[in-house]
C-alpha cells in the first residue's frame, strides 16, 4: 500500500531526552491536515484530456501506543484514573505486595464498555479542564487534533492491537505461564518448557514467518510478530494438554476473537461474536489470574470490536508498519555526532528516490541497480504478470495427468495443447519464497502448503 511506503510515512522527528509538547510538536502536521481538508489539492487525472480537479482530504483515523496516546490527546496516562480513552470507567487501585500498588480496571458485568466517551463530551471536558486548570474525567486540556475537520477524537483514535493485545495481553499471559515467580500457580507451565520448546521445534512455518524461538531462553525478547504467531497459530496446538483446561479454554477465547477481527472481510455477525468472546475473556481474568492483572490492556479488549466497526479490521490501523519504519530510521544513523542532521539528510534522500525513479527507463543497467537497491519489482522487463515470479534451480520435464491438465486450463482460461511442462522446485512470488514438497533443503520450513477461503 502506498501509505505504508517508507517515503510516505515520515512526518516529524524529535531529538532530545524529554518528550515534546504535543500541542507544539504536532502543530505543523495539524495545520497541514487542516489545509488539506479546507483547501484541498489540485489533482491532474491520468487522462490528459480530463480537467484538473480539487481533491479535499479528511483525516479519519490515527493510531499510537498508550503512552503516546495520552500525550496526543492530552489526557492522563493509561494506568491512571479515567485512563481509558474509550470510556469513563475510573478503575481502582489495588495492592500488589507489601508496598506495591497498581491501577486496574475490573470488568463491569452490567455495562462492560460504558459509560462510553463521545467526541462532543470529550471536547467539552477539554474546554472545562482548560478553563479550570483541573483534570476532568482524565482530560487535562485541549489537544491539536480537536481542530481537525470531521475528525472524531474517540472513534477515530484506534486501539492498536499490536501494543494492546500482542505486547500487552499476550506478553502478560506468557509471563504468568512461564515465569518461575508463578511456578506454584495452577496456570503455570514453567515446568514444561522443555516439552513446549520441543513442540515449537517441530513447527515448520513458511519463510514469510519467523521461525519459533525457545520459550525458555528467548521469551523475554519475543517481538510482536512472535506473540501474534503464538496467539493465532502455534499456541492453540502446542499448549493443548499442557496448559490446564480452564486456562486453555480461556486462552482460546482471545485467540478466536483476534483471528476474526484480523480477517480481510468481516460480517456484522462475526464482529458481534468476537465481541462476546472478548467480554467472556475479560470477565474471567480476575477469577483465573487475580484482580491485579485486569490491566489497561485487558480493559481495552472490551472496546476492540467497536474499533473494528468504526475503522475496519485490526490490521488496517495497527502500529506494525510504523514500528518497522522506526527500525529503518535507526539504520540510517551511522555515527554518534550530529544525529538530527544525519536523520534529516537520510530521510530527504529516501523521499527523493521515488521522484528520481520516474526518470529511469526500464530494461537498462540503471533500472536493474535501482530495483536491486529498493527491491522494487516494477522495473522488471517482459510480461508484468510474470515479472513478479522468479524460478530457481534446475528444471525437469513432466507429463501432467488429466486432472492437473484440466486445472491448469481452467486457471489459464484457454485450451492447452501439450501436457508436458517444466517443473521447478523453488520460486519467488513478489517477496515470498515458495518451495515444492520435494525440495530437500527446506525441511525446517513449509513453503508448499496453501489455504484458500471463500
Amino acid at each position: 500500500m502506498e501509505r505504508t511506503q517508507r517515503e510516505n510515512i515520515f512526518a516529524g522527528l524529535w531529538y532530545g531526552d524529554s518528550k515534546p509538547s504535543m500541542v507544539t510538536f504536532l502543530r505543523p502536521l495539524s495545520d497541514t491536515l487542516s489545509k488539506l481538508a479546507d483547501d484541498g489539492i489540485i489533482v491532474q487525472p491520468a487522462e490528459l484530456t480530463s480537467e484538473p480537479f480539487v481533491c479535499k482530504v479528511l483525516t479519519i483515523a490515527g493510531t499510537c501506543d498508550l503512552p503516546a496516546k495520552a500525550l496526543v490527546l492530552n489526557s492522563v496516562q493509561y494506568n491512571g484514573k479515567f485512563g481509558c480513552h474509550k470510556c469513563k470507567q475510573p478503575g481502582k487501585t489495588v495492592k500488589t505486595g507489601e508496598r506495591g500498588h497498581a491501577h486496574v480496571f475490573p470488568f463491569q458485568h452490567r455495562d462492560p464498555k460504558g459509560p462510553l466517551r463521545t467526541n462532543e463530551k470529550f471536547v467539552l471536558d477539554m474546554k472545562i479542564a482548560n478553563e479550570t486548570k483541573t483534570i476532568v474525567k482524565g482530560v487535562k486540556g485541549p489537544c491539536c487534533l480537536s481542530k481537525l475537520k470531521m475528525y472524531n477524537l474517540i472513534k477515530g483514535t484506534a486501539v492498536d492491537y499490536m501494543h494492546s493485545v500482542l505486547l500487552g495481553v499476550m506478553r502478560l499471559l506468557m509471563v504468568l505461564w512461564f515465569s518461575t515467580e508463578f511456578s506454584r500457580q495452577p496456570f503455570s507451565m514453567a515446568k514444561n518448557t522443555k516439552e513446549i520448546d520441543r513442540r515449537f521445534q517441530e513447527v515448520c512455518p513458511p519463510s514469510s514467518t519467523r521461525y519459533p524461538r525457545s520459550v525458555a531462553s528467548h521469551r523475554m525478547f519475543f517481538k510482536a510478530s512472535e506473540y501474534r504467531d503464538i496467539l493465532l497459530f502455534y499456541g492453540p496446538v502446542i499448549f493443548r494438554g499442557i496448559l490446564a483446561t480452564m486456562y486453555y479454554n480461556h486462552f482460546l477465547l482471545l485467540s478466536e476473537a483476534i483471528f476474526i477481527l484480523l480477517m480481510e472481510s468481516i460480517s456484522v455477525e462475526q464482529i458481534h461474536h468476537a465481541e462476546k468472546l472478548l467480554w467472556n475473556f475479560c470477565s474471567q481474568m480476575a477469577t483465573l489470574y487475580g484482580e491485579r492483572y485486569e490491566t489497561a490492556n485487558v480493559q481495552l479488549l472490551v472496546h476492540l470490536a467497536d474499533s473494528v466497526r468504526d475503522l475496519g479490521p485490526l490490521w488496517t490501523h495497527s502500529c506494525f508498519h510504523f514500528e518497522d519504519k522506526n527500525g529503518y530510521l535507526l539504520r540510517l544513523i551511522h555515527g554518534t555526532q550530529n544525529i538530527p542532521m544525519q536523520m534529516v539528510n537520510a530521510v530527504k534522500l529516501v523521499q527523493s528516490i521515488p521522484v528520481i525513479s520516474q526518470t529511469i527507463k526500464p530494461g537498462n543497467v540503471i533500472a536493474e541497480f535501482y530495483r536491486h537497491m529498493t527491491k522494487d519489482d516494477s522495473f522488471c522487463q517482459e510480461n508484468k504478470d510474470l515479472s513478479r515470479i522468479k524460478l530457481y534451480g534446475a528444471s525437469s520435464e513432466r507429463l501432467l495427468d488429466t486432472v492437473h491438465l484440466s486445472a491448469l486450463q481452467i486457471h489459464a482460461g484457454h485450451c492447452i495443447n501439450s501436457g508436458t511442462v517444466s517443473i521447478f522446485h523453488r520460486a519467488q512470488v513478489k517477496r515470498n519464497y515458495l518451495t515444492s514438497k520435494h525440495y530437500g533443503k527446506g525441511n525446517r520450513r513449509n513453503n508448499f502448503t496453501g489455504f484458500f477461503f471463500k
